[in-house]
């Protein structure tokens, strides 16, 4: 019995490769009507968030309440009759990538 061992095998993967893209927060300006006490804040909004995104607050206004509603979006609340200039900053990342991530600063 005789064996051909000189047989020439070969073997071909196909790999993707998806190239993730760091996301670009952008600045907001709000303004919050003198006779009311909250606004809703749609940080993503001007964005370019990409796919997978996540925000996280970095700092809050030295007055009023943020809470998280969903993924981008934030009530605000303080008092009705407060008049000026309230600044907080929030980070943007992909979710896939922790470590493309963008800033911004947020006036209301």
């Amino acid at each position: 019995m005789r064996y051909n061992l000189a047989k020439k095998f070969s073997v071909a993967d196909t790999i993707t490769i998806n190239r993730v893209k760091k996301p670009v927060a952008v600045s907001d300006l709000f303004n919050k009507p003198f006779n009311s006490d909250s606004i809703i804040l749609n940080l993503s909004k001007n964005d370019n968030t990409g796919s997978n995104w996540a925000i996280t607050l970095l700092s809050s206004p030295k007055i009023g309440t943020i809470n998280k509603l969903e993924e981008g979006n934030y009530s605000f609340a303080v008092s009705k009759s407060y008049f000026g200039n309230l600044i907080f900053n929030y980070l943007l990342c992909n979710k896939d990538c922790p470590d493309l991530c963008d800033s911004a600063e947020v006036k209301i």
